[in-house]
């Protein structure tokens, strides 16, 4: 079998595939990739046994029966670096694949490692009816809940994000019992979410999740036994076995959440002032303090075993009058809420010192983006 194809874009694919791999997989086949020709296609798929990623190439002409192969994706990535040219050949016998160029007669051998057979892939299921979504706004809400996951916790249920579709709104739930993360998107009423239900996605979703962050339509389908999710933007296939736990009901938490004390704050200003103050913040307890108490905001920040100590002020856009306390927060996870807003100003409701923080960022009327944040107690005032 010999194909053509462009450089660059078969190097794309490639470097999107491996992503997937685990440095330690639970068996040697799932270190390579399963490359498989399919009239004009060739589909490279790789795997870690949660995440399973086929990435799609158009080609425009093959030579010869196509034959199916599994080798070492690092391998073929490390050969097309030694190869400058805009065009690759790509030649495939029962044993090596060849690599070539157009312009040059030197070839580099990549060895076939494994039967096809051996490279577990999902099985043949009935799916149901595809789901259209706008794949930006599920991999921009993946992204934001995914990033406070615990990988080390033994929970089952607090391993991944919670995804749930229904009455026209998507929502993606996650956390690590510091944090919640609750992102929910508006659909029309006449998207059909209501009948698709809940997931709860591994946390390894991340690996795959950019690629499809500029598709403007993501079909998600499931199967009819419930243990996989399927995603298809038209370029790429991603499956993606589903967890077994039982995802906490944050819901409550924020439907029992009956605070209307609220500070708007400019997120730029404050994300600045504690990028300045953490340089004092203790290594260890990463307590920051935010004082209330007069008329602007004080951001505080210090270390006691090096005598160390901070302070900056931050204007505010408004402050309710019953927000007079001084309250502590891990300066990690802050940050991190932070970083994953982009509306101009931030919602922080809080009725005291002791009780959770609500933060809020409401720079789209379709999508929202909310957090729960647990605070660290310091004194009241």
């Amino acid at each position: 079998m010999k194909i053509t194809l462009k450089r660059d874009v078969f190097e794309k694919k490639l470097n999107a595939s491996v992503a997937v791999i685990s440095g330690r997989p639970l068996i040697p086949v799932l270190n390579e990739a399963l490359i498989k020709i399919e009239e004009d296609k060739m589909l490279i798929t790789t795997s870690d046994s949660e995440i399973t990623f086929t990435n799609i190439l158009q080609f425009e002409e093959i030579e010869g029966e196509p034959i199916d192969f599994v080798c070492d994706i690092n391998t073929i990535l490390r050969t097309l670096q030694l190869l400058k040219n805009e065009l690759i050949i790509l030649e495939v016998d029962d044993k090596n694949v060849k690599f070539s160029t157009p312009r040059t007669k030197k070839n580099y051998q990549v060895p076939i490692t494994y039967d096809p057979d051996y490279f577990p892939t999902v099985s043949a299921e009935k799916w149901s009816e595809p789901l259209v979504i706008n794949g930006k706004s599920l991999a921009g809400m993946i992204k934001r809940a995914v990033i406070i996951v615990n990988p080390n916790d033994l929970r089952a249920g607090m391993q991944g994000v919670y995804m749930n579709m229904s009455n026209g709104v998507l929502s993606v739930q996650s956390t690590n019992a510091n944090v919640c993360s609750s992102n929910t998107y508006k659909y029309p009423e006449e998207s059909g979410l209501d009948d698709f239900g809940s997931a709860l996605i591994p946390r390894g979703i991340s690996k795959v999740i950019d690629n499809y962050l500029k598709s403007p339509k993501l079909e998600v389908s499931r199967a009819s036994d419930g243990v996989n999710l399927r995603l298809y933007d038209g370029s790429s296939t991603t499956y993606v076995r589903l967890l077994d736990g039982k995802f906490p009901n944050v819901d409550s938490l924020y439907e029992n959440y009956a605070s209307d004390v609220c500070s708007v704050i400019n997120r730029e200003s404050l994300v600045l002032a504690i990028k300045r103050i953490s340089i004092f913040i203790n290594k260890s307890s990463k307590t920051l303090s935010l004082d209330f108490s007069g008329e602007s905001l004080l951001v505080k920040g210090g270390d006691v075993d090096f005598r160390k100590n901070a302070e900056e002020e931050v204007e505010v856009v408004s402050k309710n009058e019953l927000m007079d306390f001084e309250v502590g927060f891990n300066n990690d996870f802050f940050m991190t809420i932070l970083n994953t807003m982009w509306g101009e100003n931030i919602n922080l409701f809080q009725s005291g010192y002791n009780v959770p923080a609500l933060i809020s960022d409401s720079s789209s009327n379709e999508f929202e983006s909310t957090w729960l944040l647990a605070p660290i107690i310091l004194k009241k005032k």
